[in-house]
């Protein structure tokens, strides 16, 4: 699976994630909105290299928020 796509931070400091996924042949363009509101953005704001100001656009990091699920929670579950 291929991803790229590019991180752009608005006047407001909401970011902007545009990327498309290549795999198997197909290609999925997608959009991701986050506001400074939002649980992940502090995650995404600071996985940007080098930093953004409001107005740039940069690469999209190589992994963001959700790419790798969380499975702490499947080890309490298999103790019971």
């Amino acid at each position: 699976m291929k991803r790229h796509g590019t991180i752009t931070m608005l006047k407001d400091g909401t970011l902007v994630v545009r990327f498309s996924v290549e795999d198997a042949g197909a290609v999925s363009n997608s959009t991701i909105t986050y506001r400074k509101e939002d649980p992940e953005y502090d995650t995404v704001l600071h996985s940007i290299k080098g930093g953004i100001k409001p107005g740039e656009t940069k690469p999209m990091p190589d992994e963001l928020p959700g790419d790798k699920p969380d499975l702490s929670d499947l080890n309490d579950y298999n103790k019971l």
